[in-house]
């Protein structure tokens, strides 16, 4: 069955600027406001942004996104997950250093405005299938919806605005495409948005199967009108994907996935198999779409105290809600009914962010439902002008219920914005909404100790401790807490009661190696380095200090072999590049 065959009218382009004036007034109250999270590592202390230059520019294509480069070409790593891939992200952080320097208000007036450029883009598309009607009611709702919040307060949020922003543009141009023709002009704005899509972040694939559902579907009926230069339609996502795909392969090579100690803040599920994963992934076909759909409490740090199993009914009732979404999409698309574009927009970055199909170490945040939002306000605006519009009550019920979302969102989101006016800020909002999420109080604890409060500090581990007792990240927490307040009596017990939680970690080992080393106990710290060393040979601090016991005990070649082999598979371990240096020129390392 074919829909939409009518030509409806485009969404003007001056609502772009109506939305851009609405976002910034939606935001007024946290433009000042500082980095926060991520922000730091990936932005302020990254030497690609914080020192912009050639060098970073040209390297950025080539290396992961989680690899700092510096003036010099060399590299440093931001973090261990060596996975990403997001050159696009990482070039607008570049730009946006080089001209206005590491302001926090300029890096949120581009997010802002890119989330009004995301709206409006969304809008379009659901205009050119739909009329500027449902252009204006899809714009709408991406725009006030407080998810947006995370993205536009977190810098690094502003992946998922430029992935939403390159699928949405490239099927906008591709749908005018197919109803005027492919031009060269449309043809070069399309690879552009396909190239932000796929080099925003990874989410951005879900791109491919939408432009190859929209080719089906906007397809002319007579085959006689079809454009005889499709070809420059499949030439637009052709290139930026084979361009995309050579330079991924280039800058991280095969995907591996590790397992994190931090189990409530990075996700447990990586490396786990499809079955272990599958009960918590199904839970969040449920807490994605009450994001979408009742968006409020919203947390920073989203992670459950127990994930999901077979036993419990959220992997049941997100088996039924998805077998629902599957099955409508494959119903629509039976019809050839446009309908299916929304729900596969939705499905497929579901199924991106869902751990099914990749374990990643996020497993459930705010900011990666905004792709879902997008698909979703897609579907509802079409829902609304197909739903009697042409009738006054309806078209008046339609437009009162868009007033009433625009105010009660922006009452959500002006609210929200006031918790992002400080890490501390945010973490303590986390706790007030839920305390008894043990990441929220554990995230409270890193907050506080850094502030300087530490007895509250330790009330909050402590707290964590109690709500996640079998939580290996608890106790490294709180061990690494006493013995930075020279605590260290209380540090071996936190210690040791996370090597019990956990034998398979080298952390806590390393950790108890140390606090024999300081004691001078050079044989029981051997003993712990060794036995980290069978947790994880690859660990680089319990090499680096094996390395150092070697040399105190005299056996410097040893230690220089050992420091070799740590540096091949860890180039940017510092200490141990400066600990070689120094005993390859015959002085000691002690």
């Amino acid at each position: 069955m074919r829909k939409f065959e009518h030509t409806p009218r485009d969404l003007s382009g001056w609502w772009i600027l109506v939305f851009a004036a609405l976002a910034l007034a939606l935001y007024a109250n946290t433009l000042d406001h500082p980095f926060v999270g991520d922000d730091r590592p990936l932005i302020q202390e990254n030497p690609t942004t914080a020192e912009p230059s050639l060098a970073g520019l040209r390297d950025l294509w080539i290396r992961p996104y989680l690899v700092g480069i510096r003036p010099d070409a060399t590299t440093v790593s931001l973090a261990a997950d060596h996975n990403v891939y997001r050159p696009i992200t990482t070039l607008t952080f570049w730009l946006n250093a080089a001209l206005s320097g590491l302001v926090p208000v300029s890096f949120r007036i581009v997010n802002v405005l890119l989330h009004a450029l995301a709206a409006w883009v969304v809008g379009l598309l659901a205009s050119r299938w739909r009329g500027a009607t449902a252009g204006v009611v899809a714009g709408t709702i991406v725009l006030f919806h407080p998810i947006a919040t995370d993205l536009i307060n977190r810098m690094v949020g502003r992946a998922e605005l430029l992935v939403v922003l390159g699928t949405a543009g490239f099927l906008a141009v591709q749908r005018n495409a197919q109803r005027h023709g492919w031009t060269w002009a449309r043809t070069a704005g399309a690879s552009v948005a396909a190239f932000v899509a796929l080099g925003a972040k990874e989410p951005g694939i879900v791109l491919l199967p939408l432009a190859a559902l929209q080719e089906w579907l906007g397809r002319p009926a007579p085959p006689e009108a079809s454009d005889r230069r499709w070809w420059r339609g499949a030439l637009a996502l052709g290139v930026p994907l084979l361009l995309y795909a050579s330079a991924r392969a280039v800058a991280v090579g095969v995907p591996r996935f590790e397992r994190s100690a931090y189990d409530l803040l990075e996700s447990p599920l990586a490396q786990a198999p499809f079955a272990a994963r599958l009960p918590a992934s199904l839970s969040l076909v449920v807490d994605y779409v009450r994001m979408v759909a009742l968006p409020w409490p919203l947390m920073a740090l989203d992670f459950p105290a127990r994930f999901p199993t077979w036993s419990d009914a959220e992997p049941w009732i997100g088996m039924v809600a998805l077998a629902v979404l599957v099955g409508a999409a494959a119903w629509t698309c039976w019809r050839r009914d446009p309908y299916v574009l929304p729900l596969v927009w939705w499905l497929a970055s579901f199924f991106v962010v869902s751990q099914l199909i990749v374990p990643a170490w996020t497993y459930r945040e705010v900011r990666l439902a905004y792709p879902l939002l997008a698909g979703a306000a897609l579907g509802v605006a079409w829902l609304v002008v197909g739903a009697g519009w042409s009738r006054p009550r309806a078209r008046a019920a339609a437009l009162a219920s868009l007033a009433a979302y625009a105010i009660v969102c922006s009452a959500l989101v002006v609210t929200r914005n006031a918790d992002w006016r400080s890490d501390l800020a945010v973490a303590e909002a986390d706790v007030r909404r839920d305390p008894d999420r043990p990441s929220a109080q554990s995230k409270l604890g890193d907050m506080l100790d850094v502030n300087g409060r530490t007895q509250e500090a330790e009330r909050a581990y402590q707290e964590a401790a109690r709500l996640a007792p079998t939580s290996y990240q608890v106790w490294l927490q709180l061990a690494g807490f006493y013995e930075r307040q020279n605590r260290l009596v209380e540090a071996r017990r936190a210690y040791e009661r996370a090597m019990v939680v956990d034998p398979t970690f080298a952390d806590a080992f390393v950790g108890l190696a140390l606090l024999d080393m300081r004691a001078e106990r050079l044989d029981e710290a051997r003993t712990l380095l060794l036995r980290a060393e069978h947790a994880d040979p690859d660990d680089p601090f319990a090499q680096y200090n094996l390395a150092v016991l070697d040399e105190w005990a005299g056996k410097r070649a040893d230690a220089i072999s050992r420091l070799r082999r740590l540096i091949e598979r860890h180039p940017d371990h510092r200490q141990a590049v400066e600990a070689l240096a120094t005993l390859t020129n015959g002085a000691s390392a002690r």
